[in-house]
């Protein structure tokens, strides 16, 4: 009787464990508001102040103005979602150009963004264009191909 009930409870101990262990590098939690901070540059992930409607510009602010409402995706993608609009709710958005901005949300592949913890910070990557997202120290948001560096990585 008490072999068997010690089989139980360690049985139950090394799946919690397993599960702990599972879920403890993932990204951020889904369905919560969240803000991004740019590694090398310290600026403040956001969309331009007063500026409403269709194609808004993202860039970064050396002051946290807002975050932005993050979703998991079912295909582990998360969408952005900014909220702070008159006209209603915007998603981060980006072009193969490289353009970031955002727009209504319509959850496009386009809108979907892949967080992927590195050694130096979070690396978002669209799913669209397979870019990560970028900054520079004068405020512009936009997206290249991956390099590795500090300015593709986000807190």
């Amino acid at each position: 009787m008490h072999l068997k009930r010690l089989t139980v409870v360690l049985s139950t101990t090394a799946l919690t464990s397993a599960v702990l262990v599972a879920t403890s590098g993932s990204a951020v939690a889904a369905d919560r508001n969240v803000t991004w901070r740019n590694v090398a540059t310290g600026r403040w992930l956001g969309v331009e102040t007063g500026i409403t409607g269709t194609g808004t510009k993202v860039s970064t602010d050396e002051r946290n103005v807002g975050g932005w409402d993050e979703t998991k995706n079912s295909d582990g993608s998360f969408t952005l979602e900014w909220t702070g609009f008159s006209t209603g709710s915007h998603c981060l958005d980006s072009k193969s150009t490289g353009s970031v901005y955002a727009i209504s949300c319509n959850g496009n592949d386009h809108q979907k963004w892949y967080e992927t913890k590195t050694s130096t910070g979070w690396r978002l990557k669209n799913k669209s264009t397979g870019r990560i997202l970028d900054s520079n120290a004068s405020g512009s948001v936009y997206t290249l191909p991956d390099n590795g560096g500090k300015h593709q990585r986000w807190s």
